[in-house]
Parts: structure tokens; sequence; C-alpha cells
């Protein structure tokens, strides 16, 4: 906010211009006069306590909703708009895509890091399987090749046996 001493020029500025042109504030408010006189009551009134009620509640309805009104009175003061240049608006534009880029090149960088993860852990299960594989067949073929030096054992053992009662 600017000087007390800078208002009036403003003031006067907007007085210069003719299509501008200050309101001054005009108050219409003022105690009724009226020159008739009271009428004489030719019918009876009841007296009603709910009809007493029911404008009592709305009046009070009224007062409570109005709320005080500003007088308008004060500084007008101006507020001047900054203008964003198109070289501040294409920077900033760079500066917004360039984050953008930045963001997704993270998420794909983490996306790959993931699926590398991934990948390397369903070749570690493919390699533990298969040395499990490999180690149940060479068990196959070392019981294979035991049976049969033990076969060959016996024939040895059979034919020796048989050349001796010959």
């Amino acid at each position: 906010i600017k000087g007390p001493f800078k208002q009036g020029r403003k003031i006067a500025q907007i007085d210069e211009d003719e299509g501008i042109t200050l309101v001054q504030m005009v108050t219409t408010a003022g105690a009724e006069i009226s020159t008739a006189s009271p009428k004489d009551k030719t019918t009876e009134t009841s007296d009603d306590s709910d009809d007493i009620t029911l404008a009592e509640t709305l009046i009070g309805i009224k007062r409570s909703v109005t709320k005080p009104q500003k007088k308008g009175k004060g500084v007008l003061v101006e507020e001047e708009l900054v203008k964003v240049k198109r070289r501040d608006q294409g920077l900033a534009q760079i500066k917004s895509d360039a984050e953008l880029a930045q963001r997704l090149y993270e998420e794909e960088l983490a996306e790959v890091d993931r699926a590398q993860k991934q990948r390397q852990k369903q070749e570690e299960a493919t390699i533990a399987v298969l040395t499990e594989e490999f180690n149940e067949i060479q068990a196959r073929i070392d019981a294979d090749h035991e049976l049969a030096a033990r076969l060959i054992y016996k024939e040895q053992e059979q034919f020796i046996t048989e050349e001796r009662e010959k």
C-alpha cells in the first residue's frame, strides 16, 4: 500500500477520467410523518397469543438474518495487475514440462528396476529348481551305476564259480 500523499493523486486522476464517476452515499432513511388521524375502531379485536408469538418470531428471524451492510466509506485501492510476459509463461511451461519429464523418467526407471529385480528372482528360482532336478537325476545315475556294478560283480562271481565247476 502506498503512502497517503499519493491517494489524492489517484482521486484526481479518477476525476479527470470522464468514464469514472465517484458515488456519494445518500441515506434516505428518516422518520415518517403522517397527517392522517387515528381511526375509531368499529370492530372488536380478539387477542390471539399465537398470532403475537408468530409475529414476534418472524420479526426475530428477520433481525437475525439481516446483517449490517458496509457503508461504502473508505479509500478506493486499485490493485495493480501483474502482467505475465509470454517469455515468462514460456519459461514456466518449460520448467513444468521438465519437471513432468523428470518425474516420468524416474517412474519409468523405477519400473525397469522393479522388472529387473523380478526377472532376477525368477532366474534364481529357475536355477534352484534346475539344481534340485539335476541333483535328483545325478542321484539316480549314481544309484543305477552302483546297481550295474553289483550286477557285473555278481555275474563275474557266477562265471568264475561256473568255470571252477567245469
